[in-house]
């Protein structure tokens, strides 16, 4: 399958901090979103801080609040939704025993599972799913959920073969959606914030660096109101349901999971127009 690659997440982040302060970026960590309005003076921010409320004013503004995209949805976008899912992932420390560096995936008859080594000797597996099945499998304190990875052909006896630590688990939505409105007046949203798409597609981190990368274009160039940027995202994002779209008719699995996904991304297409 080709070389194997592993984001140390932490790493990676503290070099963008690193990057942002020298350029000048002033940070403002444990901030929330409350409210924001917009007059001649440009875009004003209200932000929820440890220290207390702190209003942050300025020409541009750039949503990268991820699916909840607040300042867009404040400002009249919507967000349209075209397929509804979620993930049940669990954490744990390597304590003895080796894992393979591949990726791993393997789809059963109610979604399918992602397991990955991880940096730091941690393992993260997951399973994606609807929220009925993901309810079922949280009870009992995720017995059910450990009873069904066991269940796996291929993810489970690999995973069995280590004594894990502590087990952390979290649950999270997967929707492939995007917003009608990408940009306003002197505004723009990017990576989830713009599109949030299925982790199938494993587009994830680049698409948020590739609208970083455009969005600064952008406001440096002034082309405010061209339209040029929501083309950009309405086209990756056909370009993203064509390929999920292929990914899951591979499987010719006939259950109401895989028949609901095959519809609805043949059919996600359409939230592009």
């Amino acid at each position: 399958m080709g070389s194997t690659w592993r984001l140390q997440r932490r790493a990676f982040d503290e070099m963008l901090v690193r990057a942002a302060r020298d350029a000048g970026a002033e940070l403002r960590w444990g901030a929330r979103y409350l409210r924001s309005w917009f007059d001649e003076g440009g875009h004003h921010v209200v932000l929820l801080t440890p220290k207390g409320k702190s209003e942050v004013d300025g020409k541009w503004v750039v949503d990268a609040t991820g699916p909840a995209a607040r300042f867009a949805l404040n400002a009249g976008a919507r967000r349209i939704v075209g397929d509804r899912m979620y993930a049940l992932a669990r954490y744990a420390k390597i304590r003895t025993g080796s894992m393979t560096m591949q990726t791993l995936l393997e789809a059963d008859e109610e979604g399918w599972w992602y397991g990955a080594r991880l940096p730091d000797d941690r393992v993260l597996v997951m399973v994606v799913s609807e929220d009925e099945t993901l309810r079922r499998l949280k009870a009992n304190n995720h017995d059910e959920f450990e009873r069904a990875l066991c269940a796996t052909k291929l993810i489970g006896p690999i995973l069995a073969k280590l004594a894990l630590g502590r087990k952390r688990y979290f649950t999270t939505p997967v929707y492939s959606s995007r917003l009608n409105l990408p940009e306003g007046e002197d505004w723009l949203a990017v990576g989830d914030a713009a599109a949030s798409y299925d982790p199938i597609v494993a587009w994830g981190i680049t698409k948020a660096l590739d609208d970083g990368i455009a969005a600064g274009c952008r406001i440096a160039e002034r082309n405010n109101g061209s339209g040029v940027y929501a083309e950009r995202i309405a086209a990756r994002f056909q370009t993203y349901a064509e390929t999920r779209a292929r990914l899951y008719e591979i499987e010719h699995r006939d259950g109401p999971f895989w028949q609901r996904r095959r519809e609805r991304s043949r059919d996600s297409g359409q939230l592009v127009g």
